[in-house]
This record gives structure tokens, C-alpha cells and sequence, in this order.
């Protein structure tokens, strides 16, 4: 089809006396609407057969409803499918579209959809949550303050793991578009082991674990953090329970803040308590061997410590420096990469 009229435009365009003459042309054909509910000023693609491919002005889109009839604006053409603008101003309410190629000279017949598009108000804005995870079932009348006018689609049922909730109203007597969906987590104490599964702190991946089914729901979107001097806390906040599924962290005073691998390599020690710690009989070992023994070393309170020393740190593959105290693993730094300024990347 688009090759007979290539061929057929350039035939006009050699001959002067066939320019005069309009030349009838197969209707294009409508097989689909992108989008049938859509709102005012919004646009949508109908696809089909025998469209002009480049030449958006040579085809006359019609919307009608009754005597209403209005034109809308084909921004983008293809062979097989045409890009509208839906007019700003246009009442609501179910039109009939219809397609036509009409030019200086060539014409078509207009071919109807046998969609209609469907004219309704734009979409609310999504729902604000107060929560977004429910212990009850019954706590879903707690998820949101509710909203002169506006309706909500909520589940039938609650599953077990995410769920959504729309909003919605009416307008000259027709249903808006539903908004963009807010997520929230139901998770039944008895349906969830009793602490989240942490996966990672930064970024914060977390999972509320299936007590029965092998089965566990990314919560991290709704996990809440709290940092004490010694202590993460990571937990979901539900209308009765501020602290739900809690997982803490016990965090050791003293940690290996930076690793510099490349010469000269150094350890940056931190001591995050309120407290000086003493690193008498600690020592930095890799998987090979001890790599420094401290002495009589004492890392005052909230304060950070440079070690200068031979580590023996790998700078062109992954390697790791652990501190250990009294025989006790106290913390670890682990790395893959190294950034542009020597610095092992902290493997989370």
C-alpha cells in the first residue's frame, strides 16, 4: 500500500496535467485504539493499515458524539499507526472516531473504529498512605483519611504480601480515570516470622519472611531505620504496632571506617561509641596471615585512627582486612573494586 502511493505521489509531482486531478485512494483501515478511557488533552495511538508515513497533516481524525464532531490532531504518522492529540477543551462522553487521507490531491473515504473512545475525567492524584503495612485485616479503615468526593477501589480481599489501593470520583456524571496505585503490605503476625530478613543496609533491602510457605515479600520500600550509638534497628510501623517485625543490628565499637590499598596503604580505624577503647592484643589479618599487631593503642571516644603500615592489600583483585580483638572478629572490610583515589570499595 505505501509503495503504490510513493508511486502515485510521484507521478503527480512529473506531471503537471495529472496535478489538477484528485485521485481517490483506498480508505485507510483502524484495527485498534492504544487506549480507549483516556482524558481531555492526553493523547493516544490508532493503529492500522494505509496510513501516509511522514505526512501527519494529510490524515483528518474526527471525533463525534451526537452533533458534536470535532477534529483531533494527528501529531505523528506511520504506515501502520497514527499519534493523536485529544483537544483540550471536548465535553465527556463515548465518540465515534473516524480516519480519512485528504490532501491538495489525494482523497479517501473515512473509515470508522469499531472502538469508541471514551472521554472521562483525568485521574486524582494517588493515594496518600498513613501506613504501609497492615497487621489486621480490619486496619484497612486506618490506611487513609478519607476525602470529600474521592473514592477508593481496595482490594475484595487482602493477600498476604503487597497489596494496592486507587482513588477516583465523578464528574458531569462519569467515573475519573483510577490514579496511580499506592502499595501497602499486609502481613498477619501469625502468616510472617517474627523479625525481618535483612538482606543489605545500604541501599536498605529487607524481607518480611513466610512462617509456612517458601515464600518471602520485599518490604523495603516500607522499612523503617533507626541508629543508636551500638545498634541499627530496622523495622514496619502498623496502626498497632510502631515497631513491627524489628531486626537489630548490635554494632561493634570500633570498625574499619576506609581502606587505602594503593601506596601508601593505610586503615582508617573509627570508634563510633561514647567511649575510648583499647586495642591492646588486636590485630588486622587477612585470609594469608596476620598483617599488624597493635600494642597499647587507645582510640579515643567518637574519634578515628590512622594505621600507616604494610597491609598487604591487593589493589587489582578482591582481597579483605579484618579486625579482631581478644581473638574475637570485631569487624571486616571487604572490597572487589578500587575507586580512582586508591580506596577499596566496602562490599555491603
Amino acid at each position: 500500500m505505501r509503495t503504490n502511493l510513493f508511486l502515485l505521489l510521484v507521478l503527480v509531482a512529473l506531471n503537471p496535467v495529472q496535478a489538477r486531478k484528485i485521485k481517490r485512494i483506498p480508505s485507510p483501515s483502524i484495527t485498534k485504539i492504544s487506549e480507549t478511557m483516556i482524558s481531555p488533552a492526553t493523547q493516544v495511538k490508532i493503529y492500522g493499515q494505509g496510513f501516509i508515513r511522514g505526512m501527519p497533516n494529510a490524515h483528518k481524525v474526527i471525533l463525534s458524539k451526537g452533533k458534536i464532531k470535532l477534529r483531533a490532531k494527528v501529531i505523528k504518522a506511520n504506515g501502520d499507526m497514527l499519534q493523536l492529540q485529544v483537544p483540550e477543551v471536548i465535553e465527556l462522553g463515548d465518540y465515534q472516531l473516524s480516519v480519512k487521507i485528504r490532501t491538495r490531491l489525494l482523497r479517501s473515504r473515512a473509515s470508522k473504529a469499531s472502538e469508541r473512545l471514551l472521554l472521562r475525567p483525568p485521574a486524582p492524584s494517588k493515594p496518600q498512605l498513613n501506613y504501609q503495612t497492615l497487621e489486621h485485616a480490619d486496619q484497612i479503615t486506618e490506611l487513609i483519611e478519607k476525602e470529600a468526593g474521592i473514592y477508593y477501589q481496595e482490594p475484595e480481599e487482602l493477600s498476604i504480601g503487597n497489596n494496592e489501593i486507587k482513588a477516583f470520583y465523578f464528574q458531569d456524571g462519569y467515573q475519573s480515570l483510577l490514579s496511580k496505585a499506592s502499595n501497602f503490605f499486609y502481613l498477619p503476625e501469625l502468616a510472617v516470622k517474627s523479625q525481618l530478613k535483612l538482606e543489605s543496609e545500604a541501599p536498605v533491602k529487607s524481607y518480611a519472611v513466610s512462617q509456612f510457605l517458601n515464600a518471602r515479600y520485599d518490604v523495603s520500600e516500607a522499612t523503617q531505620e533507626e541508629q543508636e550509638e551500638l545498634a541499627r534497628h530496622y523495622y514496619l510501623s502498623t496502626p498497632s504496632s510502631e515497631r513491627y517485625l524489628e531486626h537489630s543490628i548490635e554494632l561493634s565499637p570500633v570498625y574499619i571506617a576506609e581502606l587505602h590499598v594503593t601506596e601508601p596503604e593505610y586503615a582508617i580505624l573509627n570508634n563510633r561509641s561514647s567511649k575510648e577503647f583499647k586495642l591492646t592484643d588486636c590485630i588486622l589479618s587477612d585470609a594469608v596471615r596476620k598483617r599488624y599487631q597493635f600494642d597499647k593503642q587507645i582510640l579515643n571516644a567518637k574519634s578515628k585512627f590512622k594505621l600507616e603500615a604494610n597491609l598487604g592489600l591487593n589493589n587489582s583483585s578482591p582481597d579483605h582486612l579484618e579486625l579482631s580483638c581478644q581473638e574475637q572478629s570485631i569487624d571486616r572490610f571487604s572490597y572487589e573494586k578500587v575507586d580512582s583515589g586508591g580506596f577499596g570499595v566496602k562490599l555491603r
